[in-house]
């Protein structure tokens, strides 16, 4: 009896110092009221001529969202600790934030900063480089075209849309990954929590790894041309509504055809 009223009350602690540390990181406590200095409403901090060719992002605390329109225009919301510094220098755009929330508690956010980030890049922007790195945030891309994206998060969700990657490399802890009709060329996904949805997105080589959560992708081409190898510690493998138990693979039709590898610790493995 001794010994589970230990393990409850290490259970306990683990639990509320995991809490106290996304708090913390997203805003800490300073009683129950509202923070006056979050807004929803973004202005435009950042306009500039001149063409970008590779973009940095290093983020602490901040939803960030990529799209292209007429010009470089960046718009921010939100608690101004939390602004991040912007720079275009030999065409690299640099998106640093270094502020913190501050002691305060969100009521009705429960530690959500509310700060945001968006970004215009001009219409046919073509990207040596796209690299973020996100800490506590959410990130949507749409519309981006670059021959090299890397992309690793902490905690948060990526959404990325009828995006144009040469190579992709995504590492995420916490959250969920959703990419829609978009070329990844040979790129490699790992998250340790949370589901991997990728629909109708055309990739050479594409690796996933995951550590809890479920795998889904839909392939953009004949089932034949690719080479699949599919396997789950704890779950399912479904491949094209066929049960396949905890492993499937097949071999490509063609030499050099695209090429698909999941691994999944816990969790189910769906190829549509």
């Amino acid at each position: 009896m001794k010994k589970n009223i230990y393990l409850i009350i290490i259970t306990l602690i683990t639990i509320g110092c995991i809490i106290g540390g996304m708090l913390y990181h997203t805003g800490g406590f300073s009683g129950m009221r509202l923070d006056k200095s979050i807004t929803r409403k973004t202005e435009t901090i950042f306009q500039q001529d001149g063409e970008v060719t590779a973009v940095a992002v290093d983020s602490e605390v901040m939803d960030v969202r990529f799209r292209t329109g007429e010009k470089l225009e960046i718009a921010y919301g939100g608690n101004e600790n939390l602004k991040p510094e912007i720079s275009l220098d030999n065409g690299t755009l640099t998106i640093t934030q270094r502020g913190k929330a501050g002691n305060h508690f969100n009521l009705f956010g429960f530690g959500k900063n509310g700060a945001k980030l968006d970004v215009t890049l001009p219409s046919g922007t073509k990207l040596e480089k796209f690299a973020s790195r996100i800490d506590v945030c959410d990130m949507e891309i749409a519309q981006l075209a670059a021959a090299e994206a890397v992309i690793s998060g902490n905690t948060g969700d990526i959404d990325i849309t009828d995006a144009a990657f040469g190579s992709t490399e995504i590492t995420l802890n916490t959250g969920d990954l959703n990419v829609n009709d978009s070329a990844l060329g040979s790129g490699t996904i790992t998250l340790d929590t949370g589901d991997i949805d990728v629909k109708r997105s055309a990739f050479a080589d594409l690796r996933v790894s995951a550590g809890m959560g479920d795998v889904e992708v839909e392939l953009a081409d004949e089932r034949s041309r690719y080479a699949i190898d599919l396997s789950t510690d704890l779950g399912e493998v479904e491949i094209f509504g066929n049960d396949e138990g905890r492993s499937y693979s097949q071999q490509s039709s063609e030499s050099g055809g695209p090429s698909l590898t999941v691994t999944n610790h816990v969790g189910d493995i769906e190829v549509k």
